[in-house]
């Protein structure tokens, strides 16, 4: 069985609570939900869906991203997290290139307009690699927020 923190992911676009990919993939499947936020850069794509590109974890001064809000879920099950992979084109058993979005660790915070951010710990998202971002026709988006609070 796994963990609670191995079924913690953070959803920045259509899988949010009252967005088109939620009643399928997330109702009735999400344990706990809550307001958060990680560090890197948001594009829209071509399609007018969100992407995730540069991370904390992928940068040397993660202090320099902006922040983008979402949701921290804890799913109920692997079935629930294999879905939403689907749903991503995301296989953990296959070559990188040809997963459309990645799956990586990341940390969150507490979306709750404290002065300092207060981690919630690992979670799982979805971002692009730069050229596939590029093949997208991926535009980056102002960010949510610069701060948090």
């Amino acid at each position: 069985m796994s963990s609670k923190s191995d079924l913690a992911i953070f959803v920045y676009g259509s899988l949010q609570p009252g967005e088109s990919n939620w009643p399928r993939y997330c109702e009735g499947h999400v344990a706990e939900r809550q307001r958060a936020c990680i560090r890197g850069r948001l594009y829209r794509l071509s399609d007018g869906y969100l992407a995730l590109g540069e991370l904390e974890t992928q940068n040397p001064k993660p202090e320099t991203l902006p922040w983008v809000c979402g949701w921290r879920l804890v799913l109920r099950s692997e079935a629930a997290l294999r879905n939403i992979d689907r749903l991503e084109e995301f296989d953990p058993a296959g070559p990188p290139e040809k997963n459309v979005y990645l799956r990586v660790r990341t940390t969150c915070f507490v979306d709750n307009g404290a002065a300092e951010p207060t981690p919630l710990g690992e979670v799982w998202t979805y971002t692009m690699t730069p050229a596939q971002l590029a093949k997208e026709g991926a535009v980056e988006v102002a960010p949510t927020k610069t701060t948090i609070g």
